[in-house]
């Protein structure tokens, strides 16, 4: 079983960067990593590229919790996927409809078999606050690439 740790965040300021972050506890084997950034982004749509990162990286039918501080993404992730799927994806919000279909399609193709799990941010969970450290370097380097900053 595969445990990832999944968050995003955004700043408030010009262009606004965010961040997210990725950290995996592998069945055997050494954790994995991952972050990234962008600007002109939101928090909502951060966290969504963190879980899909994840997803990304599992191999093929692999069995996987995924825990998030976010319950919106959670819920987007757990029910209304399916739902959408099952509706020819009518009334998807436009904003996050790339990032939605990703996820949808690494959970179809890759037949993963995920538990979504909320997990309390900032809560003293270390897979959770090393998903944040990422996260947080994934938003200054996304930062840094502002002139003047």
């Amino acid at each position: 079983m595969y445990f990832c740790y999944t968050d995003g965040g955004c700043r408030v300021s010009d262009r606004s960067p965010g961040g997210w972050g990725v950290y995996i506890r592998p069945p055997a084997g050494e954790p994995i990593e991952k972050f990234g950034g962008a600007l002109d982004t939101n928090s909502t749509s951060m966290e969504l590229t963190a879980v899909n990162e994840a997803l990304k990286i599992l191999p093929f039918g692999s069995k996987a919790t995924v825990f998030s501080d976010s319950q919106e993404v959670l819920l987007l992730c757990e029910r209304s996927i399916p739902l959408w799927r099952k509706n020819d994806w009518k009334n998807i919000p436009n904003q996050f409809e790339l990032l939605l279909r990703e996820v949808s399609s690494n959970l179809e193709e890759k037949n993963l078999k995920i538990t979504w799990t909320w997990i309390r941010s900032h809560n003293g969970n270390l897979g959770n606050e090393h998903a944040d450290k990422l996260a947080d370097q994934g938003a200054r380097e996304a930062k840094k690439s502002i002139k003047g900053f």
